[in-house]
């Protein structure tokens, strides 16, 4: 990631969680989230949680460890959080865990986050860190990755702007640059290490969270995916 995306992303979800915390939990599309995350951690005994931004939109309390790590320190103590969370300074782009550590990992709203220089460079570091999720994954471990998804021609408009969009988050917005991936890119990628993925379409309705701000999620160009996919042992493709 870039220096600038790194910091805002330190700065803007650091000291708003309580806001997303809250924005998650009503009724809507994030519920939709919430109950397809539940479904898909069922079983899970060590499950690392990349990007988690101090939000958890599950049930922690089902997992007997949950390793989050994420840009910033771990919460004050002054804030309580399940007792089964150890929270681990680091970047998803480059995981200090061994081979083969965890039976689940999870991405939720993390991908289009990873923004690096250029859109190549942002495409890079999704390509990154799935190849760290598959990489601390024991055989037969899921990942499990939510993301928020454009059509192809939207995506392939940011990429035609991304420096002038890059350019205006920097100056005037206080929430990180985003690039927002169709689900036929993440796809791709991902078929590289299991080409049998799963992927299903969240039911999207309410409002939905754009730049920190509610917006109808009926008018976005926003359409939430899971996606979920297993190391099944094989080595990637070239």
């Amino acid at each position: 990631m870039s220096q600038i995306a790194t910091r805002k992303n330190i700065s803007f979800f650091r000291n708003r969680h309580k806001y997303y915390g809250e924005a998650v939990s009503k009724p809507g599309t994030y519920e939709a989230i919430r109950l397809a995350i539940g479904r898909e951690i069922q079983g899970a005994k060590k499950l690392l949680d990349l990007g988690h931004g101090l939000v958890f939109n599950y049930d922690v309390k089902n997992i007997a460890s949950v390793v989050a790590v994420d840009l910033f320190d771990k919460p004050s103590d002054d804030e309580v959080f399940s007792k089964n969370i150890r929270f681990v300074k680091g970047s998803a782009l480059d995981l200090k865990f061994p081979d083969k550590t965890f039976d689940t990992v999870l991405m939720d709203m993390l991908l289009h986050h990873l923004v690096g220089k250029s859109s190549q460079e942002s495409e890079n570091n999704i390509k990154l860190a799935i190849s760290e999720a598959f990489r601390v994954l024991k055989p037969g471990g899921k990942l499990i990755i939510v993301e928020s998804c454009v059509a192809r021609w939207f995506y392939w408009l940011e990429k035609i702007i991304f420096p002038l969009l890059l350019r205006f988050t920097s100056r005037y917005l206080s929430h990180p640059m985003v690039l927002q991936y169709s689900i036929e890119k993440i796809r791709d990628i991902i078929s590289q290490f299991d080409p049998e993925m799963r992927i299903e379409k969240v039911p999207k309705s309410g409002w939905i969270i754009l730049f920190g701000f509610y917006f109808p999620a009926i008018l976005s160009p926003i359409q939430p995916w899971t996606i979920v996919a297993k190391n099944r042992g094989g080595r990637t493709r070239n």
